[in-house]
């Protein structure tokens, strides 16, 4: 049977700037390979997210989601990954320590990510993590980098007290939209 070309991606390769044109940049050129372009495609960026009425909730939220693509994503190898040399030692450390029989905890992962001075460049890397104002910035920022179809992927536990992100995502960020913070 002959095969089609595909109608859309769905990106987990980060969302730093670097990666983001890279990685556009390879779309088009298997779209244009096929007899397409790249505004042809159905294009989707997927994230870790955590939304708090303070950035420190909003990163527990996000914590496992991240350790967990910080070790998924460079497991291959880290050769034309666009991460930092500085990082290729407490990555391949991040990996070599990271429990597997954890799923769904954050007992010792999200600990370790922190440890190895990994977050923040896990959050700058795959995250859409903050208050809503910080979310709104965040998906302002990435719009003009051209990434405008996110998946919010959030594993939210509740903490106690603090409207859930799904939550903070329809009354404050949606609202926003293109718009920019209102």
């Amino acid at each position: 049977s002959a095969s089609s070309p595909a109608d859309g991606v769905f990106v987990g390769a980060g969302l730093t700037s670097e990666v983001v044109e890279d990685t556009r940049a390879t779309i088009a050129a298997g779209a244009e390979a096929a007899g397409r372009r790249l505004s042809d495609l159905d294009i989707w960026w997927d994230t870790r997210s955590g939304i708090a009425p303070t950035r420190a909730d909003a990163l527990e939220r996000a914590r496992e989601s991240l350790a967990s693509v910080g070790n998924h994503a460079f497991r291959g190898g880290l050769t034309g990954k666009h991460v930092p040399v500085e990082l290729h030692g407490r990555l391949k450390e991040f990996q070599a320590r990271f429990d597997y029989s954890e799923k769904g905890t954050s007992a010792q992962n999200g600990p370790l990510m922190d440890e190895l001075g990994l977050t923040e460049y896990l959050v700058e890397r795959f995250g859409v993590v903050g208050t809503p104002d910080e979310v709104v910035d965040r998906l302002a920022e990435l719009e003009r980098m051209g990434v405008t179809q996110v998946s919010l992927a959030t594993h939210d536990r509740g903490i106690k007290g603090i409207p859930s992100s799904l939550e903070l995502l329809g009354k404050h960020v949606l609202p926003c939209g293109r718009r920019g913070k209102t």
